[in-house]
């Protein structure tokens, strides 16, 4: 049986913001849930007053230090000009070690029972290449040519 926890509007003191956070990352987890914290996160920003930014890089989780550096800056960037959320399914890029001394965002994740996500990964994924026939699918799931 599946606990719940109960939802509250309160915000207890060690869980408020910190004063200078700018930036928060969440790092997606493919399967767990990340859509549906997407709308609560979608509705909170424009409740809240942050910007709510999402990247429509669904693949590349593992990036170049260069990459990382652009990440960084781009980060930093949106974080000059108001608070941001920034979501992608991206490994942890440390700004620190990029040179960054002047944001730290923080990094959030949502995990999933190890079963559950690939119960939900498997209908993902069927319905991907069955009902909808986007190239994303067909791209993701070339048939190989050796025999089993």
């Amino acid at each position: 049986a599946s606990s719940t926890l109960p939802l509250s509007t309160e915000v207890c003191a060690r869980c408020a913001p910190e004063p200078g956070l700018r930036a928060v990352v969440f790092n997606r987890v493919p399967k767990c849930g990340s859509t549906t914290l997407e709308h609560i996160i979608r509705n909170q920003s424009r409740r809240c007053g942050f910007q709510f930014r999402r990247s429509h890089d669904y693949v590349n989780c593992s990036i170049s230090e260069g990459e990382q550096r652009r990440f960084a800056r781009l980060i930093t960037d949106l974080a000059s000009r108001r608070r941001v959320l920034y979501d992608r399914h991206l490994h942890f890029v440390d700004f620190a070690q990029l040179g960054s001394n002047s944001l730290r965002p923080v990094y959030i994740n949502m995990l999933r029972e190890p079963l559950s996500m690939q119960v939900s990964a498997f209908y993902f994924w069927r319905d991907c290449i069955c009902r909808t026939h986007k190239p994303f699918c067909r791209a993701a799931w070339q048939p190989s040519n050796s025999s089993p």
